[in-house]
């Protein structure tokens, strides 16, 4: 049965001094073929591990009858299961985070049909861009995680909201040698409604396999060693997700996009605060800042604010393509519709058009969408990111349309891996992707076949663009330019930064989503400078748009700048990623007016981290509301008033 953590058992906040953050193991793959089984069937493989697991899940199944977040009973209780601590031997966390953590993968199969069920409940959970911790004590790990470190934890990641929980003698306490992490995370799923403590321990769970780059460290006190980490994309793919094909998922998480100058300031609040924790110890130190430059963190004992500062990551450089690659096309289209041309209103509940779709007749949800256009059928093509394919959504009917990849993560011509942008070729009857992880643009034609041809290859693809003579725009997300490929073109031409990273007008910091106006003028999300730079046909400099105040929240700031729409009269319309807001700035002015999205969350008036936007041919805007993994659909109307 459950129990009290004893004396010599770690508890899940403070298992983490096996983890092999020296090497990168293998990835774990197999276990999401394995079918969906009800939780006492799941743990048969792994019961010699345990005495009498069975009166443990007979526990899990009777406390969680009417589970939250749409979870099954045994999806719910198998996060039960895990939170537990077991009497009579090691607790299950303990032996299932020793495996994952091994380098014999063979020795990890007895776990597949649990860790299937567990991974889909968490797969379920809603995604949390939180600031979370967890610690070990009795050990200075700072050498062991040095400034600029990148590394996976392979176990089952659990991560207190509470300083008080691990306050708690039985895990840091407040004396003695003690290594705190903490730990800004882009995926964390909230399992207190789940676990057997309830809401005792504010648990969030990071995924196994999570990835973090090590940003800093701080020594506030001669036995308190704390570490900050930034959860960032993994190199590879580590742990696939528990399905082979897609399942209804609330809230996936949105690839994080480093950035050298971007400043960003993470304000705990009391409760949160290692200061407050340790108090007695911080006191008399606490009128002078503890600060380490090397690593770019400062730590306040009076304001609790930690700054960090996020290593960039390069990889690709683009190269051309032949002339034969691209046909000639005359669409006379940017492939995003244009925003309307007048001061509209748009009512403020959205409609989340993707919730109930269907594909192939299984119920089928959307997997970390990322961007999105429109057509003049109010026809909605949708970069399923996490699920490697591009749908299309007819409003009219309860299914998706799989329009390129869905045959699995992968580098095949009828394969995907993480797609971010599609536009539509209308006079070729085709669609332009981005493959991003796979790095090349693929085209696909309407219909014909399954199979798509690669027109890009070695390129960081963002975003896509295609101005009214045909000719083909990529944002180049990894060497921080945008390049112009022409019709008959061989090489791309460079039409915006390639003047190296950094903030300056001639260059750009990780370009995302980008627009071509009917003037042949690129607009382009300079994501990690937080701001919108407009580059006129043959300038050597951009100018600035929108934002470029340093991230922030103000009106006259962005965060992570993503979606961008230009109509006729100049207004830019800007998806503000972390400030979970749809932005609209006139061309000229300094500051901006918000037009949708009022607080993080997933009601009808919400947003949660907004990465692509578009309009239809009636003014309606829709919104790729990327954290609550669904579509918002503002209708044109009087039902909201602009904010100012």
């Amino acid at each position: 049965m459950a129990k009290s953590l004893q004396s010599g058992e770690h508890s899940r906040f403070s298992d983490l001094l096996d983890e092999p953050v020296d090497h990168l193991l293998l990835p774990i793959k197999g276990y999401q073929d394995k079918p969906l089984v009800p939780l006492i069937e799941a743990v048969q493989p792994v019961s010699q591990f345990f005495n009498e697991i069975e009166d443990n899940v007979f526990v899990a199944l009777h406390n969680c009858q009417n589970p939250d977040d749409k979870l099954t009973r045994d999806e719910s209780a198998s996060i039960h299961l895990y939170t537990m601590h077991f009497d009579d031997g090691p607790s299950l966390y303990l032996l299932l985070n020793r495996s994952l953590r091994g380098e014999n993968r063979e020795a990890l199969k007895p776990w597949f049909s649990f860790f299937k069920l567990f991974m889909t409940a968490l797969y379920k959970l809603p995604s949390q861009s939180v600031i979370v911790w967890r610690g070990v004590r009795d050990i200075d790990l700072s050498s062991k995680y040095k400034t600029g470190t990148k590394f996976a934890w392979w176990g089952v990641i659990s991560c207190t909201t509470n300083m008080e929980v691990l306050e708690s003698d039985q895990i840091l306490g407040k004396h003695g040698q003690r290594t705190l992490f903490s730990i800004e995370c882009i995926n964390g799923k909230s399992v207190a409604s789940h676990s057997y403590f309830k809401n005792a321990e504010k648990e969030i769970i990071l995924m196994p396999g999570s990835y973090f780059e090590v940003t800093g460290q701080v020594n506030p006190a001669p036995e308190l060693h704390i570490i900050h980490l930034k959860e960032i994309t993994p190199p590879i793919t580590l742990i696939k997700p528990p399905f082979s094909k897609s399942i209804n998922i609330s809230s996936p998480s949105i690839p994080h996009k480093p950035s050298t100058v971007a400043q960003s300031v993470s304000k705990m609040s009391t409760q949160n605060s290692a200061a407050d924790v340790f108090s007695v110890e911080i006191s008399s130190k606490s009128s002078t800042s503890v600060q380490s430059t090397s690593g770019g963190v400062t730590l306040s004992a009076n304001s609790n604010t930690i700054a960090k500062e996020i290593s960039p990551k390069l990889n690709a450089v683009a190269q051309p393509i032949s002339s034969t690659t691209i046909q000639n096309t005359t669409s006379k289209s940017s492939s995003k519709s244009i925003p309307p041309k007048l001061k509209t209103k748009w009512r403020q509940d959205g409609i989340n058009i993707s919730d109930g779709y269907c594909y192939d007749g299984e119920e089928d949800g959307l997997s970390g969408p990322c961007g999105l256009c429109v057509d003049d059928d109010q026809r909605v093509y949708i970069a399923d990111s996490g699920n490697h394919r591009i749908v299309a959504l007819n409003q009219d009917s309860a299914c998706f349309e799989l329009i390129a990849g869905g045959n699995g993560e992968g580098y095949g011509n009828n394969q995907l891996n993480f797609p971010v942008d599609v536009i539509i070729d209308k006079e070729n009857d085709c669609f332009i992707v981005s493959d991003y992880n796979n790095k090349r643009v693929m085209r696909w034609y309407r219909g014909k076949n399954r199979n798509g041809q690669t027109l890009i290859s070695d390129i960081g693809c963002w975003g896509l663009a295609m101005d009214k003579d045909g000719n083909i725009y990529v944002s180049d997300f990894d060497e921080h330019l945008v390049r112009r490929w022409r019709i008959g073109d061989d090489y791309g031409t460079i039409v915006a930064g390639g003047n190296e990273q950094g903030d300056s007008f001639n260059q750009l910091n990780c370009p995302t989503y980008i627009f071509v106006d009917e003037d042949y003028s690129l607009y382009v999300s300079d994501s990690a400078n937080h701001r919108v730079m407009k580059w006129i046909p043959h300038a050597t400099e951009g100018i600035v748009v929108a934002g470029g105040n340093d991230e922030g929240s103000n009106l006259t700031q962005l965060s992570d700048p993503q979606g961008v729409s230009v109509n006729h009269l100049g207004e830019i319309y800007v998806a503000d990623l972390y400030n979970h807001r749809v932005m609209l700035w006139y061309e000229g002015t300094t500051q901006g007016i918000v037009v949708g999205g009022y607080g993080a969350g997933d009601e009808p008036e919400q947003l949660h981290n907004p990465q692509d936007l578009a309009f239809d041919g009636q003014g309606n805007l829709y919104v790729v509301d990327h954290g609550n993994g669904r579509i918002q659909k503002f209708e044109m109307g009087n039902g909201v008033k602009l904010v100012l």
